[in-house]
């Protein structure tokens, strides 16, 4: 009788324990997998500084895994990529005074001349005499569209066989008059000298072309510039260039170092 009453109190206890999880710390959480977020806390368990691995809860707080890419140029916008892992150095939107760069509407005693040319002066400091002397620019990626403005301005300007380089053919473009065609999507020196924070057409409207003159150098008493032939559309692009092509006609009536078109 004795053994049955012994048998049957082990089997409660053995019934009774079967629902329970065994207690695994100080509050029965059961542990986390590296990079598993817990409902209490937004921070990667995975994201440990030093670990190598830079995580965007990382960014600004652990320079051993994030870098502050900090280049120490007051003009552009530093920041480490998530994405190419690398550092990313973007130059500010408007122009800097001191870049070397006088943007359109730029007033920098530094980077303008005194008295910088405008559109109306066009087709200097491309032309000398009859003669074409500049670079035509097309991004490596250009459009069948882009080509044909850049067909246009090289008949316009007398440029003989010269129907536009492409950009991968450049490291730079300071210190060379040139012109450039595209917009920054399609050309890598446009991006440069007109940066974007996500959308490389985000400061375009729907429908328009754009003419924008910059100072990129000096060289003794002489500026080079860069003309940037850009638009919203291929079709923008090519009514910008057809607007220089006809130059004789149109610059005159635009003002300043840039224009809508």
């Amino acid at each position: 009788m004795k053994l049955r009453i012994a048998l049957i109190l082990v089997a409660l206890l053995i019934i009774s324990g079967c629902g329970e999880a065994p207690a695994t710390g100080d509050n029965n959480t059961p542990p986390q997998f590296a990079g598993e977020v817990s409902e209490t806390s937004e921070t990667p368990t995975g994201a440990v500084c030093g670990d190598g691995i830079c995580h965007e809860t990382e960014l600004e707080k652990c320079e051993t895994d994030c870098p502050r890419c900090d280049d120490s140029n007051k003009c552009t916008r530093d920041f480490f990529d998530l994405e190419t892992l690398s550092c990313k150095h973007i130059k500010q939107k408007g122009g800097c005074c001191g870049d070397g760069i006088c943007d359109p509407n730029e007033e920098c005693e530094a980077d303008c001349p005194a008295k910088p040319l405008t559109l109306a002066s066009y087709p200097t400091p491309f032309v000398h005499g009859d003669e074409f002397e500049g670079e035509l620019i097309l991004g490596d990626e250009g459009t069948s569209k882009e080509v044909s403005a850049a067909t246009a301005l090289a008949t316009a300007l007398n440029a003989g066989t010269i129907y536009g380089s492409l950009a991968s053919d450049f490291t730079t473009i300071k210190g060379t008059n040139v012109i450039l065609i595209g917009n920054p999507c399609t050309n890598p020196f446009i991006a440069e000298l007109m940066p974007y924070e996500e959308d490389c057409l985000e400061d375009y409207e729907e429908g328009e072309g754009r003419l924008s003159l910059f100072v990129t150098g000096k060289s003794g008493d002489d500026y080079s510039y860069a003309l940037v032939v850009s638009g919203h559309s291929d079709d923008d692009i090519v009514r910008a260039a057809n607007v220089i092509a006809n130059y004789e006609f149109n610059m005159p009536k635009l003002k300043g170092m840039e224009s809508k078109v």
